[in-house]
Formats: C-alpha cells, sequence, structure tokens
C-alpha cells in the first residue's frame, strides 16, 4: 500500500517535471523567435538588451564606426543631442571635444600644442586649454591659478572664449587661469595630473572643480566604457586601505598591448582587474557561463539583477557610507595636502550638472542627499565653494547648454565665472 503510495507520487513528481521541462522549451523556442541582433550585447528581446554585453576594446571600435559615434564621447545620449545642435556653420564633431594622446599614468591627456579643424580647441604647450603658451615662471605682475576638474570645467561644446575660465581671466586681468581640467576624468585623474604639473609650473593656487554628478563614478571605475565612453584604455584610480589611498594602474604598458590582448573578447588579465577593482564590472552582464547562459530565461534573470545593481549603485553614488564619497574625499585631502605643503592656496568647488540643478530646487530628499555628499567630501577642515547653492536660484531659462545640447553653455559659463572670481576675491587670490 506504501509502496503504491510512493510510485504514484513519483509518477506525479516526474509528470510535473516533465511538463516543467517541457513548458520551459516551449518558452525558450518562442523567446528565441522574438530576439533580435545587436551589436552591443547578445541580442534584444522586446526592446531589452540580453547579456552578455561587448566591451572587448577591439568590438567597440567596430561598434564606433557602425553607430557613427565618435571616441571620448558618452555613445547613446549625444548622438541624439547633436541631432538637434545649434552651433553655427563654422564647426565639426571634432571642435566639440578636445585631442587626446595616451599617457601611462592618466590614461590619455590632452594633445599638446594642438588645435581642433575650426578653432574651438586649442592645447598650449603644456596641454592647457588655452591659444596662449605658458612658461614655468608666473607672467609678471599676475597671479597664476591651476585649474583641475573635468569636462564641465574644461568646457567642452563651446569655443575657448566661450569657456568660464577664458572669461575668468579676461574678467581679472591681474589673473592668469591655466585649464587643465580634461574631459572623462575623475578626481583621481585631476589629482595626479596636478602632481606631474606641480613640478612643472610655478603657481599661486590650485583649484579642483569636482562635479559629484560625474566624478563619483568614475572613481570607482576604471575601464570607462563600463559607464558609457568609447575609451580603449585601462584608467588609473585609488583604493581606500587601512585609511589610506592606494594607487591602482592599468596592468598594460599601452593601449596598443591592452587591444592585442584583449581582441575579440576580455582577457584573463582585463576580467580579474575589472573584478577586483571596477564597481561597474557586473560579471553575469559581460560574462556567460557554460550551458545555462546560453537560455533566455538566464539572460532575462541575469538582466534584472544587473540592472538592479547598477541602478542602486547610481542611486546611492551620493551616499557617505559608501565606497565613492569616501575614495573622492580622501583624494580630495591628499590634493590638499600637496598644495599646502607647497605653501599655496587650495580651492574646493563643487559644480551641478543640469538636471541636478533642478532636483535640487524640486526634491527636498534629493536636496539632503548633495548635502550630506558634499559636506563629507569637504572633511571637517575645509571650506568648499559649493556652487550648487546660487546655481539652483536661477531661473531655468538662464540654464543654457553648449552647442550639441549637452553641457554648459555660454549663458552658464557666464554665471559660474562671476561665482568663481567672486570666490577668488574671498581668498586674495584676485585683488
Amino acid at each position: 500500500m506504501k509502496s503504491d503510495r510512493k510510485r504514484e507520487m513519483a509518477r506525479k513528481a516526474l509528470f510535473f517535471l516533465l511538463t516543467l521541462l517541457l513548458a520551459l522549451f516551449v518558452l525558450e523556442v518562442s523567446l528565441r523567435f522574438l530576439v533580435k541582433p545587436s551589436p552591443v550585447c547578445f541580442g534584444t528581446l522586446l526592446g531589452g538588451e540580453l547579456p552578455p554585453f561587448v566591451i572587448a576594446p577591439d568590438r567597440m571600435a567596430e561598434i564606433e564606426k557602425e553607430t557613427h559615434t565618435p571616441a571620448w564621447e558618452a555613445s547613446k545620449t549625444e548622438i541624439a543631442l547633436r541631432k538637434r545642435s545649434r552651433a553655427p556653420l563654422n564647426w565639426s564633431p571634432e571642435d566639440l571635444r578636445s585631442i587626446h594622446r595616451e599617457d601611462k599614468t592618466l590614461g590619455y591627456v590632452p594633445q599638446e600644442n594642438s588645435t581642433s579643424p575650426h578653432g574651438w580647441w586649442h592645447a598650449n604647450n603644456m596641454g592647457a586649454r588655452s591659444s596662449r603658451d605658458c612658461g614655468r615662471e608666473k607672467p609678471r605682475g599676475k597671479k597664476r591659478i591651476l585649474l583641475f576638474g573635468d569636462s564641465f570645467t574644461h568646457c567642452c561644446r563651446v569655443p575657448l572664449e566661450e569657456t568660464w575660465p577664458y572669461m575668468l581671466e579676461e574678467k581679472s586681468t591681474s589673473l592668469e587661469a591655466l585649464n587643465f581640467a580634461v574631459e572623462g576624468y575623475g578626481t583621481a585623474q585631476c589629482y595626479l595630473r596636478y602632481m606631474k604639473l606641480k613640478k612643472e609650473l610655478d603657481y599661486d593656487a590650485a583649484a579642483l572643480v569636482t562635479v559629484p554628478g560625474c566624478d563619483l563614478e568614475r572613481d570607482i571605475n576604471t575601464y570607462r566604457i563600463l559607464i558609457g565612453w568609447q575609451a580603449p584604455n585601462i584608467m588609473p584610480r585609488f583604493l581606500l586601505k587601512n585609511q589610506e589611498l592606494v594607487l591602482i594602474k592599468s596592468p598594460y604598458a599601452g593601449k596598443e598591448q591592452f587591444i592585442a590582448e584583449n581582441r575579440g573578447h576580455i582577457s584573463e588579465t582585463l576580467r580579474k582587474h575589472l573584478c577586483a577593482y571596477d564597481s561597474f564590472y557586473i560579471p553575469v552582464k559581460y560574462e556567460s557561463p557554460p550551458l545555462l547562459g546560453s537560455l533566455i530565461s538566464y539572460k532575462l534573470i541575469a538582466r534584472s539583477y544587473f540592472t538592479g545593481h547598477e541602478n542602486s549603485l547610481r542611486t546611492n553614488i551620493f551616499d557617505p557610507t559608501r565606497e565613492a564619497v569616501k575614495v573622492t574625499g580622501e583624494i580630495i585631502k591628499a590634493m590638499r595636502r600637496e598644495v599646502k605643503g607647497d605653501r599655496k592656496d587650495f580651492i574646493l568647488f563643487f559644480l551641478p550638472i543640469h538636471d541636478e540643478i533642478r532636483r535640487y530646487k524640486k526634491e527636498p530628499a534629493f536636496r539632503k542627499r548633495w548635502d550630506n555628499a558634499i559636506s563629507a567630501l569637504a572633511g571637517r577642515d575645509l571650506q568648499p565653494v559649493d556652487l550648487m547653492k546660487p546655481l539652483s536660484e536661477l531661473d531655468e531659462s538662464s540654464i543654457d547648454t553648449g552647442y550639441d545640447g549637452s553641457h554648459y553653455g555660454p549663458v552658464m559659463n557666464s554665471i559660474i565665472t562671476g561665482h568663481v572670481e567672486s570666490a577668488l576675491k574671498n581668498i586674495k587670490i584676485i585683488p
């Protein structure tokens, strides 16, 4: 009697299992008919991208050609923005961004003594965004400030004359403002660039302009492709161990070796480096396990996981208890110590991006997150210049954009100039 019941239960369990496997098989076959090919990932299902995603540098170069996405530029957003371009006729896409060369320490730097096709962008003999060369010694009768930051200080997407560092020099004739900001840099690269340049230039002050909405992500990232940039090399970053900064360099001698060793797929060397040091490398997004990884149902589960993980990373990027704020805060402290060690003035600016200004005005929760992050990044001993405060009081019509619809335009750059000038007057850099 008992054995009959056991056999019956076993038959039912087997029937259920076979039914389940058949249903999964039918589902798998049906889903495969709906999958469309994609150059950037396994394919798309009803518009949603399925893993694994392509990140091998040579394949990214092919995708760049296929999609007409220029190098050093965020792929999807800016293609759409360029269609709404309001730039004058004497421009080309190459005028909207800088010309770079490879650098072993920093990944890339502006190519010295270079000019974009229509003269919108110039790099002088030291790689600063300027049409005027500079020497080790300061110009007679002037104070010199070195500016470090990302694309919002470099002022991408506008001509040189419409950048706020240029306007700052024009308004303050007793000041030489050398713009060493570079698009795509995080705070780590700004600090490393300062450490190289301070040995070559005399100066009175160094300013670090941090854009938390961009730089915090970059300070926990090493491979810019993972956050939307087509930069085919590995960037340096700092880890925080026992409250000490540890510099993590690229495992490759240069871009050529990096591309050669990761042709068609990422090497084990790169995979281990990204797993250890890049917070945006999520294995289920870029790797496919044998057998299981070929199932569409697995890919859907993996997509749900990595989407949630990425959303959590970005949602909590301002959290003072998370890695990004801690690492960036220590980099800021380290740069301040170096500047003070040279007996120069250090100024820390925080600059928001467009959407953050709107959110700060309208969302109390975001305002609190921003204020807490700024306080944690600056620490107890430093009084930063938080440009969010005055910029959030602007009428939204004043917040213009660069000529492709991204970054800040000449109106906003002029407004930023005024606030930076006031801050420099307060510390007597400008009389």
